[in-house]
């Protein structure tokens, strides 16, 4: 079973990370040489005189799915709605390196995509990332030092008709990163982590390319047999052509714009229900941005997201909700009052395995937008169907 099989891995990787991470767990029965052993082989002995280099074994992990479906806006358009079936895949690959217990080494890969062989144009979407990530904790410390490097490509097609651009446009961007963090383990249940970003992001048919910077703060945690995690947040980013704005959206000067955003978000995530429940989450989050021109792009934005997973044997049963606001304080409608947006987002999965590495799966999700701007107005539907594997 897939989501069984996931869990399981998720398991075995937490426990790994905890041991490469240095973290004691009072309930094991294995000894640190049995611990060492299992995980790393007989690279180690505690002969002085039998000193081996160890060797780097790489651990794959794949899964993917593959299906159809069919929306009743892929563009996301204001006014004309296209219909249209498609075809969708993925693929996600984990790599794991086992090597000296003090280091933890991963490749991640995911990609996601559809292709749509009704519309006239922008037949395709997609996303493709690719991660590396590399920590070293020192056995004696509780501090966890590591490096991130994540590729980002993004291709969706959008419905510009009200923008004064041509009907439809695909918006494709490439970003890069480089995340150096710190993590440090005060419990076995508490840890916090502080992460620096920098961020390339390039754009192939619009031109708002951009560089940012980002500080993260990030507590995970317990808090009443629920898992908590609570982040901070502040990012400062500088276009290369956007340019400064008046609150009415008329040009302030030739010079190029940045934008400071902050943010706060808390989680809370309960699991071990006695009952078809499976677990339970709900994520509060504000937002705020501020531009350096005339406020023209300055919003607060607040957003709640919730999630259940049920057992119904042998269905498992997923559903998620999520709503936004956001209030522009320059910016003004056409009627004259602040420029408003909310949003609702709604989405349900079903599956069932077939055998124990491929399941069925059923989707649906909604997206809707309100404003008082009615070309920022649209809703649409995703259904889909198809299979879900794992190696």
């Amino acid at each position: 079973m897939i989501r069984t099989t996931k869990i399981f891995r998720i398991l075995l990787l937490s426990l790994l990370a905890g041991t490469l991470f240095g973290e004691d767990n009072e309930s094991s029965v294995l000894s640190d040489e049995e611990l060492r052993s299992m995980l790393f082989g007989d690279v180690y002995s505690d002969d002085p005189e039998v000193i081996e280099k160890p060797s780097i074994t790489w651990i794959p992990s794949y899964s993917g799915e593959i299906g159809a479906g069919y929306s009743d806006n892929p563009l996301y358009g204001p006014y004309l709605r296209e219909e249209a079936s498609f075809l969708e895949t993925s693929v996600e690959a984990f790599y794991l390196a086992q090597s000296k217990p003090e280091n933890f080494t991963y490749f991640y890969f995911f990609g996601e995509g559809k292709v749509f062989e009704d519309l006239s144009e922008n037949k395709t979407s997609g996303i493709l990332l690719g991660q590396f990530d590399h920590a070293h904790s020192p056995s004696d410390s509780s501090r966890t030092l590591g490096l991130r490097i994540r590729h980002t490509y993004y291709n969706q097609g959008f419905d510009f008709s009200e923008l004064g651009l041509p009907y439809s446009m695909a918006v494709k961007s490439n970003k890069s990163e480089v995340i150096p963090y710190l993590s440090h383990q005060w419990s076995d249940s508490a840890k916090g982590t502080a992460e620096f970003s920098l961020g390339k992001e390039d754009f192939a048919s619009i031109r708002d390319d951009n560089r940012d910077w980002k500080v993260s703060l990030t507590y995970d945690g317990d808090f009443r047999s629920m898992e908590l995690k609570f982040n901070a947040f502040l990012e400062k980013k500088n276009y290369k052509d956007r340019l400064k704005r008046k609150w009415d959206g008329e040009v302030l000067s030739n010079e190029t714009m940045g934008t400071t955003k902050r943010g706060l978000s808390l989680q809370l995530k309960k699991f071990g229900f006695e009952s078809i429940l499976t677990s339970s989450t709900i994520k509060m989050a504000w937002t705020s941005l501020r531009d350096d021109g005339g406020g023209y792009y300055d919003y607060e934005r607040l957003s709640l997201v919730l999630k259940q997973d049920w057992t119904l044997d042998p269905w498992l049963v997923e559903f998620e909700t999520s709503g936004s606001t956001t209030t522009y304080e320059s910016r003004e409608a056409a009627n004259g009052a602040k420029f408003d947006r909310s949003g609702l987002r709604l989405g349900a999965s079903l599956s069932r395995p077939i055998n124990e590495r491929i399941d069925y799966y059923l989707k649906w999700s909604r997206e809707e937008d309100f404003s008082n701007s009615r070309e920022y107005e649209y809703y649409t539907n995703y259904w889909s169907t198809g299979i879900q594997w794992e190696i």
